[in-house]
């Protein structure tokens, strides 16, 4: 299985309640990686409102529909997945992460690359995603 990373001495977090979202971030994007429900569950909102844009513009506005889609998407157990961090913004309560995506649909298919856009708030002194958006690149632009 292909593996993420995160960059270190990227922009932290300035200190306020929930400290840095490196762990989080990690945890999130190793869950999608193992296709690890219960795991995306602990890393996104306890609310109710959690958007989620897909490649295609499909969006959704919560955080049922969410892990709805996760559930069905982890039942293929063919594709995989990296991340590679590019960016960060961090305030106290928000932080935003730009992560370039690259998909397999199976092991030997070409890679598709995304654009990743997530916003983790602070919510209860715990980094939660509550923004999640990706964007498809075209095959010339994905190198």
């Amino acid at each position: 299985m292909l593996t993420g990373f995160l960059p270190l001495g990227l922009a932290h977090a300035a200190p306020g309640p929930c400290g840095s979202p490196d762990e989080t971030i990690s945890r999130h994007l190793a869950a999608i990686q193992a296709r690890d429900l219960p795991g995306i569950e602990a890393t996104v909102t306890r609310g109710a409102a959690l958007v989620l844009i897909l490649p295609d513009g499909v969006r959704t506005d919560t955080r049922e529909a969410y892990l709805r889609f996760h559930r069905a998407f982890f039942r293929d157990r063919s594709w995989r997945m990296r991340f590679e961090e590019v960016s960060r913004i961090s305030t106290p309560s928000m932080t935003l992460v730009a992560l370039k995506s690259s998909f397999r649909a199976t092991p030997s298919s070409a890679p598709r690359s995304s654009w990743l856009s997530m916003g983790f708030g602070c919510e209860a002194g715990q980094w939660r995603l509550v923004f999640d958006q990706n964007t498809r690149l075209p095959e010339e632009a994905a190198d």
